[in-house]
């Protein structure tokens, strides 16, 4: 499964990513952000037939996004420490 550029999030249930060798748990408490497609692996973990997985998936547009944020008057980006977003 390929993960597109998307926003994940869950009203209720929990599902689990599986990302290389790492396994990124995101429920209602926790979202995902991707910028870039992943070749990923999914499994819900939490889902009842009282409370069933329920969740929202959004396609993002990254050309609208950048030209959103270049029509604003955002702060300048500096180069920082490369650093997981997942963790």
């Amino acid at each position: 499964m390929d993960f597109k550029r998307q926003r994940c999030r869950f009203g209720q249930g929990r599902k689990r990513l599986f990302l290389g060798n790492d396994a990124y748990v995101y429920d209602a408490h926790r979202f995902l952000i991707t910028s870039v497609d992943l070749p990923v692996v999914t499994q819900t973990v939490e889902a009842s037939s009282e409370e069933p997985y329920l969740g929202l998936t959004l396609e993002l547009d990254l050309r609208a996004i950048a030209q959103l944020m270049l029509g604003q008057n955002m702060p300048r980006f500096t180069h920082r420490r490369s650093v997981s977003a997942l963790r």
